[in-house]
């Protein structure tokens, strides 16, 4: 009797330890998985990192590039307003120092 229960106990603990073996060798495994993974997504967004600074300095030297044709654009609308003023402003005073009989004969050309 003593030598059914001592085997049953060893039975029993030998499926203990399996189990326990098991919990054990599969957190591991799922442990190292984990480190991959992470290491893998490390490298990743390194990479993406690179990728978005090489974007924005190409970025950058576009909007300096296409900055300085900006300005030059801009200052020749200023310059052509400028120019579009003082020619209405011109016809005006023309049209102030004609007579009513001349601003007449104007509008009855037609």
């Amino acid at each position: 009797m003593w030598k059914a229960i001592k085997e049953y106990w060893e039975v029993a603990l030998g499926f203990l330890i399996a189990i326990m073996g098991a919990i054990v060798l599969t957190g591991g495994k799922n442990r190292k998985t984990k480190d991959k993974l992470n290491n893998q997504n490390r490298k990743d967004n390194n990479a993406i990192n690179e990728i978005h600074l090489e974007r924005n300095k190409k970025i950058e030297s576009v909007i300096e590039k296409h900055g300085i044709t900006l300005e030059k654009l801009s200052r020749s609308n200023e310059k052509s307003k400028k120019e579009a003023l003082e020619k209405s402003d011109d016809y005006e005073r023309e049209l102030k120092k004609k007579t009513n009989q001349e601003l007449a004969d104007l509008f009855n050309k037609e």
